[in-house]
């Protein structure tokens, strides 16, 4: 997936210990749908051996998701209905 590309855009760089906020103007993240609860957990589990941090499971209702940044910062959702 390939949004745009700007070969002199400035780069953001996450204040220390700020890994989840928002930046007003920015792409604020892509979202997946997952089909349940264990592909999320599966995920989780994966992310985790590569070193990349998730946030705890987030219950909003209806949908349940986790989110974790990617390689360039950009921030991504993991999302599945909940039973």
């Amino acid at each position: 997936m390939h949004f745009f590309e700007y070969p002199d855009a400035e780069v953001f760089a996450w204040p220390e210990g700020e890994r989840f906020g928002f930046v007003p103007g920015a792409l604020q993240h892509v979202a997946f749908a997952l089909p349940d609860e264990g592909a999320a957990l599966s995920l989780r589990h994966r992310l985790s051996e590569f070193g990349v941090e998730a946030t705890p499971t987030n219950n909003l209702g209806r949908i349940s998701n986790i989110l974790f940044r990617d390689n360039n910062g950009l921030l991504l959702e993991a999302t599945w209905a909940n039973e």
